[in-house]
Formats: C-alpha cells, sequence, structure tokens
C-alpha cells in the first residue's frame, strides 16, 4: 500500500488543482487501516474513509465490485 501511495497516489496528487480536496475511499482491509498508511495519506493531505464490512452488494457504495468485477469473476469461473 505505502509503495502504491508512493509511485501512483502522490504523483496523481501532484496535478490536481490546489484548491480540490483529495479524498480516498477503502474497504475495511487491514493494510488500508494501518497507522503507516494513514500517516501516508495525511502527509500528502489525503482524506481516506471506510467503507463499513458487509457493503460490497451495495451497488451505490462499490459499484465496481458490483458491476465489473463480480461479472467479471463469474465469467472466468465458468469458462474455467
Amino acid at each position: 500500500m505505502l509503495k502504491w501511495i508512493e509511485k501512483v497516489l502522490a504523483p496523481h496528487l501532484q496535478q490536481k488543482p490546489p484548491e480540490t480536496e483529495a479524498v480516498l475511499i477503502l474497504d475495511k482491509y487491514k493494510v488500508h487501516m494501518s497507522e503507516s498508511t494513514t500517516a501516508a495519506l495525511a502527509a500528502l493531505g489525503v482524506t481516506a474513509h471506510i467503507i463499513p464490512g458487509g457493503c460490497t452488494s451495495l451497488v451505490l457504495v462499490q459499484p465496481v465490485d458490483v458491476g465489473i468485477n463480480k461479472p467479471f469473476k463469474d465469467r472466468l469461473r465458468l469458462q474455467w
């Protein structure tokens, strides 16, 4: 996670207009809530919001998981 913050997120944030707020929505994976991750995000001025457990099936909360990842995995399993 720290490498992703350093290599992907930090360079991306350099392109954002200074008056905009950076918000990152994460799930409850332990790494996302670790002290080192939250410190790295805070150092970049990023506000992290954690999605509560049990929300994967809610389209409004995790649309990529519901609309893209689930159908893709279903098709992959079918082919397998």
